[in-house]
């Protein structure tokens, strides 16, 4: 916008306590010079709004678990209040903004602080959601602040939003449309009396921004070997591309154009992508349960097209990598953490069956035709069009 300085917006709300967490997002943005506000939005400070119960703030934290808040932050409690009794001043504070960072926790934390007590969006959420289709705001996340920007529809489809999953329950149990358990209900006795355990794979049907609208997207992914629970999911909820961000690693979108997005990796990891648009999968509880679908794998540098017209993604290697292929396979040193890619990895380029077996599962994949794979300086291995199954 043509400032000296950039403002940046901080959003606590994924956190447990906002109130604690705003230093540190604080700090790591004051580090790179950035001139930054913290906005005390949450969940709570939205039912007070909603409800015009601003006298009644205090109650409301500690009805959502936040004690003696006022006490032990009194400075951080009256400019929530104040935001409260003027909430055009949050509307105010997004205009002048640059960019809005959204931090890590439970995403559905966020996603109550964003829309109202139907689900609605909110004037906050639908003023974001306006000021990046104009090109006026950027919107970043880490962990659930980048999980919960996936929603709204493509291919008049709904993009639900992961909300909770171990890799080794998914393929056995699916994936369910509920609230995610309480990590602490076991030790408290308030798990509720359902067929939904704790490990499972939960999801919201109804997304959460939508300000990502091309498919599901998830995080710390590799080093948590998240790419059955991904896969699952889509093939559940019929959603065609699942996108997986690694850890210290972004996937930078631009809506540019009404025919196409572009995206790009950037980081010191990748980002792993899955197409079941042409999947013959099931996933039925106690019987043989597959799913299939193509991959992708992109580096720090590596950018795909989609192009919205014909459905599809379109892969360019960052320019510093080199195309390999069956006559140059080698045995590369596999990457660091993720099962899925140190296999890939390091059989780079082959199109022998690829398998390994994890969480009693079997992963195969078998590069085809259309397969393409490149090394990076870093002998970082990035592919496209990779076929998968996963079977049990």
């Amino acid at each position: 916008k043509g400032k000296a300085e950039t403002d940046i917006i901080v959003i606590t709300a994924s956190s447990r306590d906002p109130f604690e967490s705003a230093d540190f997002y604080q700090g790591v943005f004051a580090n790179l010079n950035a001139k930054t506000l913290w906005l005390p939005l949450d969940s709570s400070l939205q039912r007070a709004i909603e409800f015009a119960r601003c006298d009644q703030l205090e109650q409301i934290r500690q009805d959502n678990l936040l004690f003696d808040r006022a006490r032990i932050y009194p400075q951080r409690a009256k400019r929530q209040l104040d935001y409260c009794l003027h909430p055009k001043k949050l509307l105010e504070a997004i205009k002048q903004a640059d960019g809005i960072f959204f931090n890590g926790g439970d995403q559905s934390r966020t996603l109550a602080a964003l829309v109202n007590s139907k689900q609605q969006p909110t004037e906050v959420l639908t003023l974001i959601e306006q000021q990046v289709k104009n090109g006026q705001l950027i919107v970043a996340g880490t962990s659930a602040g980048t999980a919960v920007q996936a929603g709204g529809k493509h291919l008049n489809r709904d993009v639900v939003m992961v909300t909770n999953g171990d890799p080794q329950f998914a393929l056995s149990r699916g994936a369910f449309s509920t609230a995610a358990p309480s990590a602490r209900c076991s030790e408290t006795g308030t798990c509720p009396k359902t067929e939904i355990q704790r490990g499972d794979l939960t999801y919201v049907k109804g997304g959460g921004t939508g300000l990502f609208n091309l498919g599901l997207l998830d995080t710390h992914f590799s080093e948590r070997d998240r790419e059955v629970r991904l896969t699952v999911l889509a093939t559940m909820t019929n959603n065609q591309f699942g996108y997986g961000v690694d850890e210290t690693t972004a996937l930078a979108v631009s809506f540019n154009s009404p025919f196409s997005t572009k995206m790009q990796v950037i980081g010191e990891n990748g980002v792993f992508v899955i197409d079941v648009k042409d999947k013959q999968s099931s996933v039925v509880t106690g019987q043989k349960n597959y799913v299939s679908g193509i991959s992708y794998y992109l580096n720090h540098g590596d950018t795909m097209q989609y192009d919205h017209k014909h459905n599809q993604l379109n892969v360019s290697f960052a320019k510093a990598s080199a195309l390999i292929n069956e006559h140059h396979k080698a045995n590369y040193k596999p990457a660091k953490n993720g099962v899925w890619r140190a296999n890939v990895s390091k059989l780079c380029g082959s199109k022998e069956i690829i398998n390994w077996q994890l969480f009693n599962a079997t992963f195969a994949l078998k590069g085809s035709n259309q397969s393409q794979f490149a090394l990076n300086s870093k002998d970082q291995c990035s592919y496209a069009n990779l076929p998968f199954v996963i079977s049990m």
